[in-house]
Protein backbone atom coordinates (compact mmCIF):
# COMPACT_ATOMS: atom_id res chain seq x y z
CA UNK A 1 0.00 0.00 0.00
CA UNK A 2 1.43 3.19 -1.04
CA UNK A 3 0.58 6.90 0.21
CA UNK A 4 -1.09 8.96 -2.61
CA UNK A 5 -1.33 12.27 -0.85
CA UNK A 6 -1.92 13.22 2.54
CA UNK A 7 -4.65 16.55 3.03
CA UNK A 8 -3.86 19.38 6.06
CA UNK A 9 -2.85 16.21 8.56
CA UNK A 10 -6.29 14.76 8.41
CA UNK A 11 -7.00 12.36 5.51
CA UNK A 12 -4.86 9.72 3.72
CA UNK A 13 -5.63 8.99 0.34
CA UNK A 14 -3.84 5.66 -0.38
CA UNK A 15 -3.64 3.07 -2.69
CA UNK A 16 -4.94 -0.52 -1.23
CA UNK A 17 -3.19 -3.86 -2.61
CA UNK A 18 -5.71 -4.55 -4.94
CA UNK A 19 -4.72 -1.44 -6.66
CA UNK A 20 -7.99 0.57 -6.04
CA UNK A 21 -7.82 3.69 -4.33
CA UNK A 22 -9.36 4.60 -1.06
CA UNK A 23 -9.65 7.63 1.55
CA UNK A 24 -8.53 6.95 5.23
CA UNK A 25 -9.99 9.94 7.77
CA UNK A 26 -7.72 10.42 10.41
CA UNK A 27 -9.50 13.18 12.36
CA UNK A 28 -6.82 14.91 15.22
CA UNK A 29 -9.73 15.42 17.71
CA UNK A 30 -12.17 12.70 18.57
CA UNK A 31 -14.52 14.52 20.11
CA UNK A 32 -18.51 14.96 19.14
CA UNK A 33 -21.13 12.87 18.29
CA UNK A 34 -20.93 9.47 16.43
CA UNK A 35 -22.40 9.43 13.29
CA UNK A 36 -24.52 6.24 12.17
CA UNK A 37 -23.17 3.98 9.75
CA UNK A 38 -24.45 4.20 6.56
CA UNK A 39 -23.67 1.75 3.60
CA UNK A 40 -24.33 2.22 -0.16
CA UNK A 41 -22.63 3.71 -3.03
CA UNK A 42 -21.09 6.95 -2.66
CA UNK A 43 -19.21 10.28 -4.25
CA UNK A 44 -17.03 11.56 -2.23
CA UNK A 45 -15.17 15.28 -2.61
CA UNK A 46 -12.44 16.58 -1.00
CA UNK A 47 -12.89 20.87 -0.59
CA UNK A 48 -10.17 22.63 -0.31
CA UNK A 49 -10.49 23.41 3.54
CA UNK A 50 -10.34 19.48 3.81
CA UNK A 51 -13.98 19.20 4.95
CA UNK A 52 -15.69 16.17 2.93
CA UNK A 53 -18.83 16.44 0.81
CA UNK A 54 -20.41 13.22 0.40
CA UNK A 55 -23.30 12.62 -1.65
CA UNK A 56 -24.90 9.28 -1.36
CA UNK A 57 -25.86 7.43 -4.88
CA UNK A 58 -29.56 6.05 -4.92
CA UNK A 59 -29.56 1.91 -6.22
CA UNK A 60 -32.53 1.83 -8.97
CA UNK A 61 -34.54 -1.41 -8.36
CA UNK A 62 -35.74 -3.25 -10.94
CA UNK A 63 -39.76 -3.01 -10.92
CA UNK A 64 -40.54 -5.67 -13.33
CA UNK A 65 -43.48 -7.74 -12.67
CA UNK A 66 -42.18 -11.65 -13.78
CA UNK A 67 -45.03 -13.11 -15.99
CA UNK A 68 -43.42 -16.30 -16.67
CA UNK A 69 -40.17 -18.13 -15.58
CA UNK A 70 -38.48 -19.57 -18.09
CA UNK A 71 -35.39 -22.71 -16.99
CA UNK A 72 -32.35 -20.19 -18.46
CA UNK A 73 -34.29 -16.73 -17.60
CA UNK A 74 -38.12 -14.77 -17.46
CA UNK A 75 -40.47 -12.85 -19.20
CA UNK A 76 -41.35 -9.87 -17.34
CA UNK A 77 -43.69 -6.16 -17.93
CA UNK A 78 -41.07 -3.58 -16.75
CA UNK A 79 -42.48 -0.49 -14.59
CA UNK A 80 -42.38 1.67 -17.97
CA UNK A 81 -45.06 -1.18 -19.57
CA UNK A 82 -41.94 -2.61 -21.87
CA UNK A 83 -41.82 -6.78 -22.11
CA UNK A 84 -38.34 -8.00 -21.31
CA UNK A 85 -36.82 -11.77 -22.01
CA UNK A 86 -33.88 -12.54 -19.85
CA UNK A 87 -31.84 -15.42 -20.89
CA UNK A 88 -28.75 -16.27 -18.72
CA UNK A 89 -27.41 -19.53 -19.71
CA UNK A 90 -24.20 -20.97 -17.35
CA UNK A 91 -21.18 -23.19 -18.61
CA UNK A 92 -22.47 -22.36 -22.09
CA UNK A 93 -19.24 -24.50 -23.53
CA UNK A 94 -21.10 -28.07 -22.63
CA UNK A 95 -24.41 -26.75 -24.16
CA UNK A 96 -26.33 -25.76 -27.42
CA UNK A 97 -26.40 -21.65 -26.90
CA UNK A 98 -28.41 -21.05 -29.91
CA UNK A 99 -30.87 -23.49 -29.82
CA UNK A 100 -31.31 -22.77 -25.93
CA UNK A 101 -31.83 -19.14 -27.33
CA UNK A 102 -34.21 -19.89 -29.53
CA UNK A 103 -36.33 -22.04 -28.22
CA UNK A 104 -36.67 -20.21 -24.28
CA UNK A 105 -37.47 -17.41 -26.78
CA UNK A 106 -40.23 -19.48 -28.92
CA UNK A 107 -42.04 -20.44 -24.99
CA UNK A 108 -41.89 -16.66 -24.13
CA UNK A 109 -43.40 -15.52 -26.71
CA UNK A 110 -45.98 -18.13 -26.89
CA UNK A 111 -46.66 -17.57 -23.19
CA UNK A 112 -47.15 -13.54 -24.34
CA UNK A 113 -48.97 -14.18 -27.28
CA UNK A 114 -51.40 -16.53 -25.53
CA UNK A 115 -51.64 -14.17 -22.24
CA UNK A 116 -52.82 -11.24 -24.53
CA UNK A 117 -55.45 -13.42 -26.42
CA UNK A 118 -57.46 -13.96 -23.27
Amino acid sequence: MKTLQVVKGKSVFTEGDNQQPYIQFCPEKTEGEVVKQVRGEARVNVLSSGAYDVSFIKRIRSAAKVLKKLLHGCLSKTKDGAVQLTIKVFNPESQDVPRILVNEAYEAADYYKNMIEQ
